[in-house]
Order: structure tokens, then sequence, then C-alpha cells
């Protein structure tokens, strides 16, 4: 994340973005998690994963 986020916000370009190397889902799973929304307060500096959203 690069953003503080909280649970029922959406994913957007503004608040992830891809940063290497990183633990998290890899840059082209963008598309399928965008728009979705997050399933907790997530802070900023986490890696995305599929249990977040």
């Amino acid at each position: 994340m690069v953003a503080d986020v909280k649970a029922g916000e959406p994913v957007t370009a503004d608040n992830v973005r891809s940063i290497r190397p990183a633990n998290g889902l890899a840059p082209d799973t963008f598309g399928i998690v965008e728009g979705r929304t997050f399933t907790q307060d997530v802070p900023k500096g986490t890696a995305l994963s599929w249990d977040l959203v």
C-alpha cells in the first residue's frame, strides 16, 4: 500500500502500486483486484495479498 486504507475502501491505483522486490501479489493481478474492497484496515507499506481484498 502506498497509503493507509480502511476496511470497505476500494482498491485503486491511488492506494496500491507495484514495488519491487516485494512478497505481494504479482503486478498483473491488479486488473483483477482493482475495484474490490479491502476486508480490513491496512497500513501503508503492507504488501497486497488475497486475504486483504
